[in-house]
């Protein structure tokens, strides 16, 4: 996501009042301000250094509830009910406020024009908006009531092929669908693993995961089931490539090319095959990439190499899913003590300083300088639970989480000059494809009252609908009767909320 100089001056454009804002305070160093918080513990430890420095340097006192993030919607929930709200509540994980604590009035509007705590107090955080991002920044009815992990980067699944059973059969990794589809025969008929059995599963996918084909055919899958085209939010299954993709993969379902068992493949089973030598395509991570190499090597298979391929070239361009920009928020109840304090505190996290302290801790402890730059050491380095276990990139409140903080602990501490063949299989896996990557809109485009409704009635019978058309157990005049049917049930309802929605947060 591009970053600009003129982000600051769009942003107070975008959040003006009509005026001057207030002078703006700061916390006072002869005392220390108390702010309760509310947040979920992932691998990080209570008390941990990263949140002591960040007391100490400004000199504030946080006193927190921890949730475990196993019962943590169940947890805010009950907090919510009771009425006695902490100061600071981080949803774990989520992308924007709920909406029940929007309407029950539970959390400020930071924009609110009346008293914009954003304008007065945050910009360390608004420096990053842009006009692209700006509609992750809304969580409700057009309004901001929540500062939003930043993802710096788009790193996260790759298409993987086994290039030893490239090399076997003679061809070159597969640049475009009609390349794709044709690399996937041979894998299916020429016995690339070489046991004279006719047992290669070609392609691979978790859960029905099919987008990688949706994608070369430009139905990137932006919010739920929804697609971007002529700049407005349709149902993927109105895109005008939608038959074509899926008549596509109902013919490669037909000829054994995609798993029989798409639906319904987890990652024990999906590894279990590629580790025995029986898959040729899989859809995963970059570390997994290298794990299921050494996972094929440990097991006799000597050779194995699978590694990440660009996406597929179709009549929709190259597209590849990448990691959602935004994640866990921070918002400020409606009863907090210093709605101030608390606003300066989260923007404090987005500063220079706050940003090098949340992703490699306090130097010559948990970093050290190389050039200028940090560098963290071990055991930080080494894992994300020893990492996390210091409050470093916790993903547990709202921060800047950095791509040098990721590459570091993902390949601990090494660079690519310093990984050897097979762990540099995740490096290129993560890397090279970034440039083909997009994102996905936030999901409260989605939270409509008539989604919330009847979304269980119309999105899990599409889905099923489309895959029993790829599979072959009925036809096209089946599939459009039932999307006609959920149409004029709800769907259409949806998607002119949804569209609404959309218009709001640009």
């Amino acid at each position: 996501m591009k970053k600009t100089i003129l982000a600051l001056i769009l942003v107070l454009c975008l959040l003006s009042t009509g005026g001057l804002a207030e002078a703006a305070r700061s916390l006072p160093e002869d005392e220390t301000i108390t702010i309760t918080i509310l947040e979920g513990v992932n691998s990080n430890k209570e008390n941990n250094a990263v949140e002591q420095a960040v007391q100490e340097k400004l000199n504030i006192k946080l006193e927190y509830t921890y949730v475990p993030s196993a019962n943590f919607d169940e947890k805010i929930n009950t907090v919510l009910a009771s009425g006695e709200l902490p100061d600071v509540i981080s949803f774990l994980w989520k992308q924007a406020v709920p909406a029940a604590w929007v309407e029950q009035d539970a959390v400020l509007r930071l924009d609110d024009p009346e008293n914009n705590l954003l304008e007065k107090y945050g910009q360390n955080i608004t420096r990053f908006w842009t006009e692209e991002s700006m509609p992750y920044q809304y969580d409700y009815n057009g309004g901001i009531y929540s500062v939003k992990q930043y993802n710096a980067f788009p790193y996260l699944n790759s298409m993987m092929i086994r290039y030893d059973w490239l090399e076997t059969l003679n061809l070159e990794a597969p640049t475009t669908v009609e390349e794709f589809v044709e690399v996937m025969r041979r894998f299916k008929n020429d016995d690339p693993n070489g046991n004279g059995m006719a047992d290669e599963i070609p392609f691979m996918v978790l859960n029905g995961d099919l987008q990688v084909f949706l994608d070369a055919f430009g139905i990137k899958r932006v919010v739920g089931d929804y697609t971007e085209y002529e700049g407005k939010l349709i149902p993927m299954y109105e895109h005008p490539e939608f038959k074509n993709c899926v008549d596509l993969l109902r013919q490669l379902y037909s000829e054994g090319l995609i798993d029989s068992e798409y639906t319904v493949r987890d990652i024990p089973s999906r590894d279990e095959l590629v580790s025995t030598d029986k898959v040729g395509v899989t859809y995963a991570t970059g570390n997994e990439s290298t794990k299921l190499t050494k996972s094929l090597r440990a097991n006799g298979f000597e050779k194995a190499l699978l590694g990440y391929i660009p996406p597929m070239k179709g009549v929709g361009g190259q597209n590849i899913q990448g990691r959602y920009p935004y994640s866990t928020c921070m918002a400020i109840s409606s009863t907090a003590k210093d709605p101030e304090a608390c606003m300066m505190f989260i923007d404090y996290l987005f500063s220079d300083e706050g940003i090098e302290l949340t992703n490699f801790g306090v130097e010559g402890v948990h970093h050290e300088k190389v050039d200028g730059e940090p560098r963290l050491l071990e055991p930080y380095c080494t894992s994300w639970e020893n990492a996390r276990g210091a409050g470093i990139a916790k993903g547990t409140w709202a921060q800047v989480w950095t791509e040098d903080n990721f590459l570091q602990i993902t390949f601990q501490g090494k660079t690519l000059e310093e990984l050897d063949e097979v762990d540099a299989l995740a490096y290129h896996a993560y890397v090279d494809n970034a440039e083909f990557a997009y994102y996905a809109l936030p999901a409260s485009l989605t939270d409509t009252e008539t989604n919330r409704k009847l979304s269980a009635d119309i999105w899990s019978p599409m889905k099923d609908e489309m895959d029993n058309y790829i599979m072959g157990i009925s036809d096209w005049d089946s599939f459009e009767s039932l999307l006609k049917e959920l149409k004029e049930y709800g769907m259409d309802q949806i998607t002119q909320e949804v569209n609404d929605n959309y218009n709001l947060s640009k």
